[in-house]
């Protein structure tokens, strides 16, 4: 059998590393989305790999989700385009001057909170004077899950542990450092394929 040239190995195994930990963040933001406001009846989404994981398609299959894949190289279709180009003109000074992380996470608070309760163009029309996508969307949710249901949906993925007074999470026989500010605090270890993520609140850690 003809062996594969090293470069090509080296390059198939840095894409299947990054399209792991791209999964994790997927997973992350889905669970703590579905967690405060149910599960959608439909996601609509791209061809990347990471849509067509086993396990995310387990998940939409055992929370009744329904998946939309967009048309190859219409990203427009899924209006994420859109999307990035209002937070690049609602943020985009705001951004400039960002020094740090934490500035970081405050600036995309401030835009979320000005996108949703400022009129949008698309709502001018309505007849009940719902201008904001707040005022749209109200206290709509989807078909909300228990803790402990979307601790089985999730099981094969997601796991749960504390981490020590050293900051450590202790996960089958290995000790994974987390953040030493953080001892003796809830954290969840997401597990897929040869991919470890160690996340606090939706925040990856490590």
């Amino acid at each position: 059998m003809a062996k594969e040239p090293e470069n090509q190995t080296r390059r198939r195994s840095i894409h299947s590393s990054r399209w792991s930990h791209d999964l994790s963040c997927v997973l992350i933001v889905l669970y703590a989305a579905i967690e405060r406001f149910g599960a959608p009846k439909k996601l609509i989404i791209d061809n990347g790999g990471v849509f067509r994981a086993k396990q995310l398609l387990a998940i939409c299959e055992a929370l009744d989700i329904e998946k939309k894949y967009i048309h190859a190289r219409q990203s427009w279709e899924n209006l994420v385009e859109t999307h990035f180009n209002v937070m690049r003109r609602m943020s985009q000074v705001h951004f400039e001057q960002v020094t740090s992380w934490q500035g970081a996470k405050l600036a995309h608070e401030r835009f979320v909170t000005d996108y949703n309760q400022q009129p949008h163009w698309a709502h001018r029309k309505r007849d009940d004077h719902r201008l904001s996508p707040a005022e749209v969307l109200g206290q709509e949710t989807g078909k909300l899950r228990t803790p402990e249901q979307l601790h089985r949906i999730f099981y094969a993925t997601r796991h749960l542990r504390r981490l020590d007074r050293l900051g450590y999470v202790h996960f089958r026989r290995w000790k994974l450092y987390g953040e030493g500010t953080l001892a003796r605090y809830p954290a969840v270890i997401w597990l897929h394929g040869d991919a470890l993520t160690v996340e606090y609140r939706e925040t990856p850690l490590a």
